[in-house]
């Protein structure tokens, strides 16, 4: 995808009405998701599991630009409901930076865990080697946040129940590698219900690769175009039937 360097060096995404069409970020979502929907207060999942449903696994999006250099990323959501899975890594939102390939992965999460305690988590991947921390957490209105400081050193804030941010931990990441950012709701591949609104993203970075997105022309569904048809052969029945009649 041809990319080009936007002037401003901050990208501020609030999720609302219509914003599912931003060039900047691309929609990601298992189809077992019941609603994936946005109103004004932002992006919502209602995820609620039972009744035979399938596990929802991930649902989300990925931003279309890559990061480098030193940047903040920024996530501010609310977690809603998150009830306890009954296996895996955990009912909740993911905040991830992906660099590349799978051994270079920067994540912090907001889950309850299977054994019913919520926590914040950060899972900072590099070259294959994890580093990995968790904080006790509550559910409400949340932000996590990313710094890459230089010399691949890189900082994690976060805070739940409304609190502002705090530092969580610093540790070692990749070097000199662009990553992509990731913001997922995630079941763990289990039935297990989830509700969570994600308001907005922050992006502040020396440079903003934003992809060029061609849009997609709008398309009429079938069934109007066949109701367009018949009215149009019904008029014409209609003409050739008086004309008919007159002479």
């Amino acid at each position: 995808m041809p990319h080009q360097i936007v002037n401003a060096t901050e990208l501020t995404h609030q999720f609302g009405p219509g914003s599912f069409g931003d060039p900047a970020w691309m929609r990601r979502y298992n189809p077992a998701l019941e609603h994936f929907q946005l109103d004004r207060g932002g992006w919502q999942t209602n995820y609620r599991g039972g009744d035979g449903a399938q596990p929802m696994n991930t649902a989300g999006f990925k931003s279309r630009f890559k990061v480098d250099g030193n940047f903040t990323a920024g996530l501010n959501y609310t977690l809603l409901q998150a009830d306890t899975p009954p296996r895996g890594g955990g009912v909740g939102i993911l905040f991830r930076i992906h660099f590349g390939d799978d051994a270079n992965i920067t994540t912090i999460g907001h889950v309850r865990r299977p054994g019913g305690q919520i926590i914040m988590f950060v899972n900072s991947k590099h070259d294959g080697e994890s580093t990995y921390q968790q904080f006790p957490a509550r559910l409400g209105a949340s932000e996590m946040e990313i710094r890459h400081l230089g010399d691949g050193q890189y900082a994690f804030f976060g805070g739940s129940g409304g609190a502002m941010a705090k530092e969580l931990c610093r540790a070692t990441g990749p070097v000199g590698k662009p990553g992509q950012i990731d913001i997922w709701a995630t079941t763990g591949q289990t039935t297990t219900p989830l509700k969570a609104t994600v308001s907005a993203v922050h992006v502040d970075a020396e440079e903003l690769p934003v992809g060029q997105v061609a849009a997609t022309p709008r398309r009429f569904p079938w069934y109007w175009i066949a109701f367009c048809a018949a009215m149009v052969g019904g008029f014409g029945w209609l003409y050739r039937s008086l004309k008919t009649s007159s002479e």
